[in-house]
């Protein structure tokens, strides 16, 4: 009888001692939720990296929008389902619609976003939210057309008059970054792009194209291209499917440069401080996206100095 009471004993230290482990693995653990607005090479390559540049152990669960509108309530309740405590989550969003939906209905929890359209997104009702960039800036495009394109001097930029006032200040320091000229076009309307342009082309050796749905889009993308081109005039994009579309080239952080900004701000996050990602400056860390027929047709040679690059199409 003695000996069966110090065994119950015994079991009851055991339990006393290990039980409360799991609750306290349970509080450390943190999770990344990852929302795609589509699966797409760009977006997957970035999915890839973050898991593999992992050194907090973080759990990492993913969710595909699939560019359907419809699949949005589905995912939000079942991320906010499996969450107990906003400070042990994150989410990632790549994609605009991915990002707004987050904003929109994941007020609680820090959301790190990008492979956005900003001009596209309403930032105001969500105030923990951290943007990994996916381009470069205006200083650093400059920079690649100097040592890309030497005997260009002269660099157009396009965009509309509404968005001109948040660029004043990275136009300004692209400026007293490099010796090229830049000759700035604004418009109002997207009907105004082909006049513009037109008059643009004279006065500039090459051009660089920000973000602008006004100035890019579905109607004008195939004028700008063929124009360029009719002109002998390099042009650098934003994106690699624009680069894919005829354009000349882009200059953009590599996959594992996001994810590693990523999983920074994720560690900022564990230890309370969290902090804006960095801005882009190593230039190991952006690679040069060419357009391999248009290159061949503007009969452009690539520099042996520039080894960060790569050619699309055949």
């Amino acid at each position: 009888m003695n000996q069966l009471a110090a065994l119950l004993c015994i079991g009851i230290l055991t339990l006393a001692t290990v039980g409360p482990s799991p609750v306290l693995a349970e509080v450390d653990t943190h999770t990344l939720y990852i929302i795609k607005t589509k699966s797409l090479p760009a977006i997957d390559q970035v999915i890839s990296s973050i898991k593999n540049a992992n050194p907090y152990n973080i759990i990492i669960k993913e969710f595909d929008l699939d560019g359907k509108p419809e699949r949005s309530n589905t995912i939000v309740e079942s991320i906010q389902s499996q969450i107990t405590n906003p400070a042990n989550a994150t989410v990632m969003t790549l994609g605009t619609p991915a990002t707004q939906l987050a904003i929109d209905q994941l007020k609680s929890i820090n959301i790190i976003y990008t492979m956005t359209d900003s001009i596209k997104l309403s930032l105001s009702s969500h105030k923990n939210i951290y943007e990994v960039s996916d381009k470069p800036d205006i200083a650093q495009q400059l920079h690649i057309l100097e040592k890309f394109l030497p005997a260009v001097k002269k660099v157009g930029i396009m965009a509309a008059e509404k968005y001109m006032s948040n660029m004043k200040i990275e136009i300004n320091e692209a400026k007293n970054s490099s010796n090229l000229h830049i000759l700035l076009k604004t418009i109002t309307t997207p009907k105004e792009v082909p006049s513009v342009f037109r008059a643009l082309i004279p006065e500039i050796d090459a051009i660089i194209f920000i973000q602008d749905p006004t100035v890019i889009n579905g109607m004008s993308y195939k004028y700008l291209v063929t124009t360029a081109l009719e002109n002998n005039k390099p042009t650098l994009v934003y994106s690699n499917y624009l680069v894919k579309a005829g354009f000349l080239g882009a200059y953009l952080p590599t996959p594992e440069y996001i994810a590693q900004q990523t999983i920074t701000l994720v560690g900022e996050f564990l230890h309370k401080e969290p902090m804006a990602a960095e801005q882009v400056h190593d230039e190991q860390q952006l690679i040069l996206h060419i357009n391999k027929k248009t290159l061949q047709m503007l009969n452009i040679q690539i520099p042996k100095s520039i080894s960060n690059i790569t050619t699309l199409g055949n």
